[in-house]
């Protein structure tokens, strides 16, 4: 039975990860963070878009995993990375960083 009701779940799981890196970006009120939140949004968005594609046939097999849901080495080390920063930029939307000046580097 579980193993029936993996598939179903993992287009939703994908979507909502997806759609929190979209609203983190929003969120953030310092550039770094919206582009940071943005980028990983968009490139898990091509992980799953580039593994759809190559299940489908519409490219030729590459061999990358499906993130959060297969197991690949570095691949998934990169995702949780990814994660981690994101989830850090949603904990952190309002962080302040000192200019050059301020730190006596000029």
């Amino acid at each position: 039975m579980a193993i029936k009701g993996r598939p179903a779940k993992a287009p939703g799981l994908l979507a909502l990860a997806i759609a929190f890196a979209l609203l983190t970006a929003l969120r953030c009120r310092h550039q770094f963070g919206r582009l940071l939140a943005l980028g990983l949004g968009v490139n898990f968005l091509f992980y799953v878009f580039i593994n759809i594609a190559m299940v489908t046939g519409s490219i030729p097999v590459g061999g990358g995993p499906f993130p959060l849901i297969s197991r690949g080495g570095s691949a998934t080390i990169t995702v949780m990375l990814g994660f981690g920063l994101l989830g850090s930029a949603c904990v952190h939307p309002d962080a302040e960083f000192a200019s050059s000046s301020e730190r006596g580097l000029l």
